[in-house]
């Protein structure tokens, strides 16, 4: 079992010499190559505390929204639920599985703005607008791809991710119009008996997009410019690619900062170890390293409160670390 699989994704392991392997409209190749600096000025360990949710529920997906965090959900009765920030009572759910018109197949959530959310629907290849009190069908071009980990850049900019058997494909594109505006493209192939390819994560914040890789001790910083194109920089530690070594299981992009979810020190065949969290600035900078007492997973920043929300794939409780966002900014 992959307790490390990133969310809706299939696992696939990357090699960044198969790029042009895959044809794209548009494409975009790494500007620069660089090694991964980890020499971090700051290290410290941090004890956890859990919480239990006002719901029981198996978390595919998570965002935080304003004072909620919403949990998309493909094995209980609705498809989203939404907590209180504060107490972490349940506030409500959205969204009922089925066929119907405003039901859901496979649905893949992203925030539009406080309170509104759009759901693309791969299995009724449909986009819709989701509300507290309404669904209403969201008027999208044709996206032609299977979706996964959908994020709105700006609207009606949304980047995301398709997985298939022999490419893993990273894109920005109008989902008004379905014209592409940049995509990176991975040939996947099977490196040391490790079938499959490109396992990642991404986030964005303001001018800047983050990929993170799962089978690969490396993460890539795009910059985006007025055309919309993104001039890519590879930062990458050592090449080696083992069956049961993982890396990066997610990323989040704050203002002045990147934080990475590494499981480097996670010995997957004992199920043992522990996992960190790794800061940089946008030039690919360390920063800081949070040592962290349990593995984990999946990860939220929560600036307003000032801390780090936390995922186990052991159980379905949240963990909380603070985060010194005043002092790491200052490093930034």
């Amino acid at each position: 079992m992959n307790f490390f699989k990133v969310p809706q994704c299939i696992v696939l392991l990357f090699s960044f010499f198969a790029i042009c392997g895959c044809k794209e409209k548009k494409e975009s190749q790494w500007k620069e190559i660089s090694e991964k600096n980890e020499s971090f000025t700051n290290v410290e360990t941090r004890i956890s505390k859990t919480e239990e949710l006002g719901a029981v529920l198996s978390i595919d997906t998570w965002l935080l929204d304003d004072s909620l965090l919403v949990c998309k959900s493909s094995q209980n009765a609705a498809c989203i639920y939404r907590f209180k920030l504060d107490d972490w009572s349940l506030y409500d759910s959205l969204g009922v599985k089925g066929s119907g018109p405003e039901e859901f197949v496979f649905p893949h959530l992203m925030l539009k703005s406080v309170g509104e959310y759009i759901v693309i629907d791969n299995g009724k290849r449909k986009s819709y607008l989701l509300l507290p009190e309404s669904v209403q069908e969201f008027s999208t071009a044709n996206l032609e791809h299977l979706v996964s980990l959908p994020k709105m850049l700006e609207l009606p900019l949304v980047g995301y991710i398709e997985s298939l058997p022999n490419k893993t494909v990273w894109r920005i594109q109008d989902i008004e119009t379905g014209a592409l505006h940049d995509s990176l493209c991975f040939a996947n192939e099977t490196v040391q008996g490790v079938a499959a390819a490109n396992d990642l994560c991404w986030d964005s914040k303001k001018e800047n997009v983050v990929l993170s890789f799962l089978r690969k001790n490396q993460f890539a910083i795009g910059h985006r410019n007025s055309g919309k194109l993104l001039s890519w920089r590879l930062f990458a530690g050592d090449g080696i690619v083992e069956k049961d070594k993982f890396y990066y299981s997610d990323v989040v992009c704050l203002d002045n900062a990147i934080c990475l979810l590494s499981q480097k020190n996670v010995n997957m065949s004992k199920k043992m170890g522990y996992t960190e969290i790794e800061i940089y600035d946008y030039k690919g900078n360390p920063q800081s390293l949070i040592k962290l007492d349990f593995m984990a997973n999946r990860m939220l920043v929560d600036t307003k409160r000032n801390r780090i929300l936390l995922l186990s794939p052991m159980y379905d409780l949240i963990h909380v670390v603070d985060y010194k966002q005043e002092r790491e900014s200052k490093n930034t």
